[in-house]
C-alpha cells in the first residue's frame, strides 16, 4: 500500500495597479425632453474632447448607459411635471495611473456643474505574472511543510501524486495602500493606487518514501 502525505499551501504576489477605470456621467435638467438630451450630451461630448486631451485614448473611452426622466416636486398628493433629467455614463480607462488626478479634473472641468464621478476602480492590466508568482510561492510552503512531517515521522518525500488549485478555501484578495498617484498641487484629487496582494492556494500530495 502506498503511504502519502496531502499538504495545502497558501502563497502570495504583490503587484501595483497599473490601470484606472472611472465611471463618469453626466446630468442635465430642463424644461423638456429635447433640450435635456441635448445638454446631457453637449456635456458628454465636451467630458469626451477633454479626456481625450488628457492622454485617454480613443478606444479607452465608451459610453456605458443613457438616461432620462421627469423631475417632479410637491406633496406626493399633488406631484406636478417639472421638467426632465437626461443623463450619460462613460466608462474612461486610463492607462497611466500617475495621469488619473489630471483626466479626472479635466472630465469636471469641462462638464463643470453637470459632471458625477460615479467610481475609480484600479485594476492591473496583465494579472497572470503576480498569479504565477503567487502559485509557485503556494507550492513552496505546501512542500515546506510536507518535507517537515515527513522528516518527523522518519520518511522523505517521492514523488508528486496529484496538485490541485484550491479556490474555495483561498485567502480572499487583499489591497494595501501603498503607491501614489502623485498630482501636482490643484491639479485634481489626491489618489493612491495602493498594492494589490494575489493570493492561491494549493492542495499537492506526495508519496513517502
Amino acid at each position: 500500500m502506498t503511504r502519502t502525505i496531502r499538504q495545502t499551501g497558501t502563497g502570495s504576489a504583490a503587484a501595483i495597479p497599473d490601470v484606472v477605470i472611472a465611471r463618469i456621467g453626466v446630468e442635465h435638467r430642463a424644461k423638456d425632453v429635447v433640450a435635456a438630451f441635448s445638454g446631457a450630451g453637449d456635456a458628454a461630448r465636451a467630458v469626451v474632447a477633454a479626456v481625450r486631451a488628457a492622454g485617454v485614448a480613443d478606444g479607452d473611452v465608451a459610453t456605458s448607459d443613457v438616461g432620462l426622466q421627469t423631475v417632479e416636486t410637491g406633496p406626493w398628493e399633488d406631484r406636478r411635471l417639472e421638467g426632465y433629467s437626461a443623463s450619460e455614463s462613460l466608462v474612461v480607462t486610463v492607462r497611466d495611473v500617475a495621469n488619473a488626478a489630471w483626466v479626472l479634473q479635466a472630465a469636471a472641468a469641462a462638464a463643470r456643474d453637470a459632471t458625477r464621478i460615479d467610481s475609480v476602480t484600479f485594476a492591473l492590466s496583465d494579472g497572470a505574472a503576480p498569479a504565477a508568482a503567487a502559485r509557485d510561492a503556494a507550492f513552496a510552503d505546501a512542500r515546506a511543510k510536507a518535507e517537515q512531517y515527513a522528516r518527523l515521522s522518519g520518511d522523505a518525500l517521492g514523488a508528486v501524486l496529484s496538485i490541485a488549485d484550491d479556490p474555495a478555501s483561498a485567502p480572499r484578495p487583499q489591497v494595501m495602500f501603498a503607491a501614489r498617484a502623485a498630482a501636482a498641487p490643484g491639479s485634481g484629487p489626491a489618489m493612491e493606487a495602493g498594492e494589490r496582494v494575489v493570493t492561491a492556494q494549493v492542495v499537492v500530495e506526495w508519496e513517502l518514501v
